[in-house]
């Protein structure tokens, strides 16, 4: 499964996107410095009684700005590394 999350401070907008589609959004005013950042993980909770993901990760990616749309369905589609987004 394809999951990215983009937030976009200048529309004040965090969007899931899941297999290259849009599947939830929710406002958000807040600037990205104010995000609590401790105790970040991939496939763990908060809530101890949440269960643990049961899956493999195979690529993280970090960019500087919000990928459009049209980039996170070409993404999906492309699979790993995809040579438009370079480096």
């Amino acid at each position: 499964t394809h999951v990215a999350l983009v937030l976009e401070p200048g529309s004040n907008r965090i969007a899931l996107y899941i297999n290259g589609a849009l599947a939830a959004s929710v406002a958000n005013s807040d600037a990205l410095a104010n995000l609590r950042d401790v105790d970040n993980w991939l496939g763990r909770s908060h809530v101890s009684s949440d269960p643990e993901l049961s899956a493999s990760l195979s690529e993280l990616r970090v960019y500087g700005r919000a990928l459009t749309t049209q980039e996170l369905a070409t993404s999906h589609t492309a699979g790993p590394d995809p040579a438009f987004l370079g480096p």
